[in-house]
């Protein structure tokens, strides 16, 4: 009788397996059942020569735009002068490297001079002097422009 019981449980876990591992397969395959959401689909704007990033989870990344050189021609023979500040050794290649500031959380600040805001769960409020609205965790609001989400969680 032992052995018979112990056949049939080693038979059940046997079999239960295999198909808890198929189980976990299959949810892993399709991720946009069940996050139908978390694709980052970005925003991106440029607030005083800085071009910003929104995600549509309130993440955001910036980096800084390449001003173009000024140029002028001069002279009777058309010599070509490039404006390149007060280094004229660098004609106009210069790097622009934005002024940073963190806050106690190591979140970003403020970068130049426009500062960034946060709302109490991390995500961006506003940064500099363009606003950004949420509704139910999504972003449906940057400055004046509206967000519309297909029903798939595309913009």
């Amino acid at each position: 009788m032992k052995k018979v019981f112990l056949l049939v449980a080693v038979f059940l876990i046997g079999s239960t397996t295999p198909t808890f591992a198929n189980h976990q397969k299959n949810v892993v395959e399709y991720p946009g059942i069940t996050d139908r959401y978390a694709n980052l689909q970005s925003i991106r704007f440029v607030e005083q020569g800085i071009l910003y990033t929104v995600m549509s989870n309130g993440n955001f990344e910036f980096e800084a735009v390449r001003i173009p050189r000024k140029y002028r021609k001069r002279g009777r023979n058309n010599q070509h002068d490039f404006n390149a500040g007060p280094d004229r050794r660098n004609r106009g290649h210069r790097k622009f490297h934005p002024q940073i500031t963190w806050d106690r959380f190591g979140r970003v600040r403020s970068v130049n001079n426009t500062w960034i805001t946060y709302k109490r769960n991390g995500k961006v409020r506003s940064i500099g002097s363009v606003p950004m609205h949420y509704q139910r965790g999504l972003l449906m609001k940057v400055g004046n422009m509206d967000i519309v989400y297909n029903r798939f969680g595309d913009i």
